[in-house]
């Protein structure tokens, strides 16, 4: 299987620490991705250096090209990104700000076309955010601030979508709805790769899981391989509860260890 997305021997230092160490991986497309781990594991560091916005050793591939020689429009029309508690620094209506995503498309200057604007409301619908399309989004809660936030990275219409934490301010309802968006633009040849804190959602919505601890992969591979009782209590120093069966089964954290 083809892979969309490679890291070869990545390895990020920051503050003369490493904080990743050499990690390899392929990711093909057809697949949401979740990258687990506990606080400080690196998650975010091996995410951002997927995308290319950290300094590291070793190398990514994007669709099997270098992602340092890949230029920046190009890249910015392969690859959308969602960084972790991000915000919206100008006060503009949410679908402008969704439209914002379009820019890798278009000429610099160049207003949106048709097809911009159908991939516009394609994404203000999946968000479930086109209700306040024309609010602006400094007077959205948080939750819907995140919301239109992700649409604008699904507005790239990217055959890669990076995206950190993107459930965590949102109310059980719109974590499932988010959830089931982000296993669905995976579907068709895309590849998602998320980071979660929530177990049971990445449990019940990932096809693969990688976890890390201490800037490296202690696991890789499907859900049920990965979360593992002896490697949950190794990761995160807990036990878990678990119920339901495939594609339906969940888990939650149990007890401390220790």
């Amino acid at each position: 299987m083809v892979s969309l997305l490679d890291a070869r021997a990545v390895a990020v230092t920051l503050g003369g620490r490493e904080v990743l160490h050499e990690t390899t991986l392929a990711c093909p497309g057809g697949r949401l991705v979740g990258l687990v781990g506990p606080n400080g594991a690196g998650k975010t560091t091996l995410l951002r250096a997927l995308a290319g916005l950290v300094p590291c050793r070793g190398e990514v591939r994007l669709d099997g090209r270098a992602l340092a020689k890949t230029p920046p429009r190009s890249r910015a029309r392969r690859l959308a990104y969602l960084p972790q508690g991000h915000v919206a620094h100008w006060p503009l209506p949410a679908a402008e700000l969704v439209m914002l995503g379009r820019l890798p498309h278009r000429r610099f200057g160049a207003p949106p076309t048709a097809t911009d604007a159908a991939a516009v409301t394609r994404a203000l619908k999946m968000a479930d955010v086109q209700d306040f399309a024309a609010r602006r989004v400094d007077r959205l809660s948080g939750g819907e601030r995140a919301r239109v936030l992700l649409a604008r990275a699904l507005a790239v219409e990217a055959p890669v979508l990076l995206v950190d934490e993107p459930t965590a301010s949102l109310d059980p309802y719109h974590q499932l709805h988010i959830m089931e968006v982000l296993r669905d633009y995976a579907r068709g040849g895309r590849l998602v790769v998320a980071v979660l804190h929530d177990l049971s959602l990445a449990a019940r919505f990932c096809d693969e899981v990688m976890l890390l601890l201490e800037g490296r992969m202690l696991a890789h591979g499907t859900p049920a391989d990965v979360f593992a009782d002896a490697t949950l209590a190794e990761a995160f120093r807990i036990t878990v509860l678990r119920g339901g069966e495939d594609p339906d089964r969940w888990l939650v954290p149990g007890t401390r260890i220790g």
